[in-house]
């Protein structure tokens, strides 16, 4: 009996055996790691770590691994055979490289073979101030078995969504947003992708496009035309980081600026600059102030500012019309309110004729009522008319309380002279007009004037050198006797071309 007793338990023995053996080695399927990305739908460093479980039906759950310091340490346990994800609260994905691996267990508490090493992506930002660019970096992804296909780069302005501005290669780590727009707030991820269409993300950065202040405005006053120059000036609001103002000039309004003057930025308020390279009656040139930050970028840029170009042409002495256009002032803050027309006659100061509307840029003068005025009054008529335009700013528009007055270029018409010279006269006439003889001169120059009248002998008898004077018919204290008279007169135009006249009339005194 006892023979019997050991031969039951060799063989319980040697039948426990092979299957103790061979349950050890039927260890569970490792799950499949797909990725370890940081969680941008909450923009915190939380790490979410999706897979595909294991194939084996008997797997309990999962055991998430952080390598810590090249050590594999144990993490977490998730249970179900069919869980695919874990998240991690206690990330700190935004400074750290974080790498995670993991192991499927059955329920007779064997473990799979640990999955391959997957690691985050660490992103950082830097603004280059003086560039206006944001420098993107970022850690590799490393975990696929056949790598990253590319790099997708997405942005965020303030609180909008998320887009996709920019791919990289998948040996590219880096990308430079030229986008941004200054003083704002901006946030960043990277999405790697791999051939499956498997994605995996960085942690969010945020940016604040932190630039250089620049003054609160500047306000182009005028460009007005003084004689043969453009006279230029701007009121400069307060504050700023400034290192210098640019004066730019260009002939186009939209394009081609090129830099005329520079200034130091000294707080000043004001800047006022004559620009003597322009022909006032030809061109016309827009002109704008910049403020340059310490970087050497634009900072502000004021409104145009623009001579106008005042042109005048005539009919000559048929109708006596001057026929004024000029090119629209541009662009005052507070728009163009109206266009003042001042007149002068030959060198005189220009008074103020007419106030056209902002939309007009053309005037007639006709002057045959002043011909006719001064005719009538026995004066003389200047050859030369010159006119200004003026152009007035809309002060209840300009925002920063201002009125700007813009001045053209002065143009100036003359007239061909016209003379006349009466036959007779008579001293004692009742008309005034009729006791003195004089010609009836138009548009004659009044310098290098001449008027002489001899008697028949050839005596000098009258001289001036007015175009207003005439002779009245006395001969010392007398009354000269009833007869012909010969007179010259001598003249000039504008140009200074001289004129001869001479001839005989008679004067009568009954």
């Amino acid at each position: 009996m006892r023979i019997k007793f050991y031969i039951l338990i060799l063989s319980g023995v040697l039948f426990l055996t092979p299957l103790h053996v061979y349950s050890q080695l039927d260890i569970p399927d490792p799950p499949e790691l797909l990725s370890v990305s940081v969680d941008t739908e909450s923009e915190t460093d939380n790490v979410i770590i999706n897979w595909l479980p294991s194939d084996s039906i008997d797997v309990e759950g999962y055991i998430i691994y952080q390598v810590l310091g090249g050590i594999t340490e144990t993490l977490d346990t998730v249970y179900g055979r069919l869980s695919v994800s874990y998240i991690n609260y206690n990330s700190n994905a935004s400074n750290n490289i974080e790498t995670y691996r993991l192991a499927a267990f059955d329920t007779l508490e064997y473990k799979s073979m640990i999955t391959t090493p997957h690691t985050t992506m660490r992103l950082v930002a830097d603004f280059e101030q003086c560039a206006y660019e944001l420098n993107l970096s970022w850690s590799p992804y490393v975990g696929w078995e056949d790598g990253v296909s590319e790099y997708r780069v997405y942005r965020k302005k303030a609180n909008g969504s998320y887009t996709m501005i920019g791919i990289t290669e998948s040996d590219q780590t880096s990308y430079i947003d030229g986008s941004v727009l200054p003083n704002s707030n901006y946030s960043y991820y990277i999405e790697a992708i791999n051939k499956n269409d498997v994605s995996a993300t960085s942690n969010c950065v945020y940016a604040f496009t932190e630039t250089y202040l620049p003054p609160e405005f500047i306000n182009a006053d005028y460009a007005s035309v003084i004689d043969n120059s453009v006279e230029l000036s701007f009121t400069i609001g307060q504050g700023g980081e400034i290192l210098e103002f640019r004066l730019l000039k260009s002939p186009q309004k939209n394009s081609n600026y090129y830099q005329i003057a520079s200034f130091i930025n000294s707080g000043q308020s004001h800047i006022t600059y004559t620009d003597t390279d322009v022909q006032v009656d030809k061109s016309k040139f827009y002109y704008k102030l910049v403020s340059v930050d310490p970087c050497g970028n634009i900072s502000k840029e004021s409104n145009i500012a623009s001579n106008i170009v005042l042109n005048i042409s005539g009919d000559g002495n048929l109708y006596l019309n001057h026929y004024l256009e000029w090119t629209e002032y541009e662009d005052y803050n507070g728009g163009v309110d109206s266009y003042r027309i001042y007149r002068a006659f030959t060198e005189g100061t220009p008074v103020l004729l007419y106030q056209t509307g902002y939309t007009s840029n053309s005037f007639v003068d006709n002057i045959s009522w002043y011909v006719r005025y001064l005719h009538d009054g026995n004066q003389y008529v200047p050859e030369k008319y010159c006119y200004i335009v003026e152009a007035v700013e809309n002060a209840n528009h300009n925002e920063y309380g201002q009125q700007g007055i813009s001045r053209s270029n002065k143009v100036c018409y003359n007239q061909k002279p016209l003379v006349w010279f009466p036959n007779v006269f008579n001293p004692g006439s009742y008309n005034d007009i009729n006791r003195e003889f004089k010609p009836v001169l138009s548009f004659v120059s009044s310098k290098q004037y001449e008027f002489i009248i001899y008697d028949r002998a050839g005596l000098e008898i009258f001289k001036t050198n007015d175009p207003t004077e005439g002779w009245n018919g006395i001969l010392g204290t007398k009354r000269a006797p009833d007869e012909t008279y010969i007179y010259f007169v001598r003249y000039t135009d504008f140009d200074n071309k001289e004129y001869i006249h001479t001839g005989k009339f008679l004067l009568i005194t009954k």
